[in-house]
């Protein structure tokens, strides 16, 4: 840069010799400063924006999500015999791992909905009179899996029965009528009474207890009443302690007779022949040797 010297040794700087402004900045200020704003804008726009990228996965997660009730499946199926290749129903059907089950039906057809899939489980089938079943078994999501499975039935072995046969001493039919005799209340024929007596028809072996009349015999048959009760109305007869829906003492054969049980008002009845029949109309319990056989006391030639 040159210099001129002023008078009084003084210098002043020429208009020409001025410093040069850097190219472009002639430009106004403003302008400058809006180009450099521009020139930021376009170097950021550049760059991946942080929060588009971390929403890129998310949205990717729920496209491939699994929708709703997609992880369970249905399972179909039959159980047979392995015999007769016929249905079985009643068969228990069950995922062990899951729970879940069913009871095949008449056509041995099953149906489990809504079981678990994804994974391994084990499919049993159990049925009475059969071997069990177990197959491994993985369900599909979404689908219905079919399934066929046969059963062999089983043979139960039981041990060894060993039967053993003692003689003993047979059980005297007169017991319970001793019983009842040892308690006082009502009037008890005997085997020996019957004995000596030796009656002809059995409604005669009552002829000599206090309190009961019999009868003449008409049509074969000779009614039987205690004295105080109503002509119509029969005493309840029951055979070695059974109720027997006669009335008429007639039929059984006197020759099988052993003994009697003469209750003749409600006061003598013993509790264990109170449920049928009057009780004001009397009781009847006849003992026969055969202890109890109904059918083979009648006589010969009666109903």
């Amino acid at each position: 840069m040159s210099r001129r010297s002023q008078p009084g040794g003084t210098s002043s700087a020429s208009p020409s010799a001025r410093p040069r402004r850097p190219e472009g900045s002639g430009l106004p200020r403003p302008a400058r400063r809006l180009a450099a704003a521009l020139v930021v804008a376009a170097a950021l726009s550049s760059l991946p924006s942080a929060g588009r990228a971390q929403a890129e996965p998310d949205s990717s997660q729920r496209r491939d999500a699994p929708e709703a009730g997609a992880s369970t499946a249905t399972l179909v199926g039959r159980v047979v015999s392995a015999m007769t290749g016929g249905p079985l129903g009643g068969a228990r059907v069950v995922l062990k791992t899951s729970g879940y089950g069913s009871i095949t039906d008449s056509a041995g057809d099953f149906r489990i909905r809504h079981a678990p899939a994804g994974f391994v489980d084990t499919l049993q089938v159990e049925l009475i009179g059969y071997a069990d079943q177990s197959i491994p078994l993985k369900l599909q999501a979404g689908a219905t899996t079919r399934a066929v499975l046969s059963l062999s039935p089983t043979v139960l072995r039981l041990e060894d029965l060993h039967v053993e046969v003692r003689r003993s001493s047979l059980r005297d039919p007169l017991t319970e009528f001793h019983r009842h005799e040892r308690t006082g209340m009502g009037y008890f024929v005997t085997p020996e009474m019957i004995e000596q007596q030796n009656p002809e028809q059995t409604p005669d072996i009552l002829r000599r207890v206090p309190g009961v009349t019999v009868g003449a015999q008409v049509n074969g048959r000779s009614e039987v009443h205690v004295v105080h009760s109503n002509l119509n109305c029969y005493p309840t007869l029951y055979l070695d302690g059974a109720l027997w829906p006669r009335h008429y003492l007639d039929e059984l054969d006197p020759a099988q007779v052993l003994a009697m049980e003469v209750y003749r008002g409600t006061s003598e009845i013993p509790p264990r022949f109170m449920g049928f029949g009057r009780p004001d109309c009397g009781v009847i319990v006849v003992w026969t040797r055969q202890g109890g056989a109904m059918d083979s006391v009648p006589r010969e030639g009666g109903p």
